[in-house]
């Protein structure tokens, strides 16, 4: 019999996986502050806006002009941490019953989801972009 302390410190994977909703989060804010420092502005509808205000400008703003391939993928990544760390949150509590863990996994993947249509959708496109918004 192997002593408890020669086992070696390994977790399943799967056990990193609620990681994903705090790392998310992490990526997102740190695309917004570094591309909101860099930001020349964006053209909205014909306007050229600029430079760049996080106080007066909506975030979904960098998605578009120069910084948008990078903004966009902060928000696709982001919201895919999310979802992988919504289903990492649920897979770890065991007491859940079947019914509790989809609703639970549900309400805390909806903003990982809205994160992804919001990065596929730029502010051009307000309806979906909107959706994204609210999810």
């Amino acid at each position: 019999r192997r002593n408890a302390s020669t086992r070696p410190l390994t977790r399943p994977t799967s056990s990193w996986l609620p990681l994903g909703a705090v790392v998310g989060p992490i990526v997102f804010t740190a695309a917004w502050v570094v591309l909101g420092v860099v930001s020349p502005g964006y053209v909205l509808f014909g306007v050229h806006i600029a430079p760049y205000s996080p106080i007066s400008q909506p975030v979904s703003g960098l998605g578009l002009g120069v910084t948008g391939p990078f903004m966009n993928a902060a928000f696709l990544a982001s919201g895919l941490l999310v979802i992988v760390g919504a289903v990492g949150v649920v897979r770890a509590v065991p007491t859940l019953r079947t019914a509790e863990r989809w609703w639970c996994g549900l309400a805390l993947a909806l903003p990982g989801v809205g994160s992804v249509v919001d990065g596929l959708f730029t502010l051009e496109a307000m309806v979906p972009h909107l959706a994204g918004f609210l999810l």
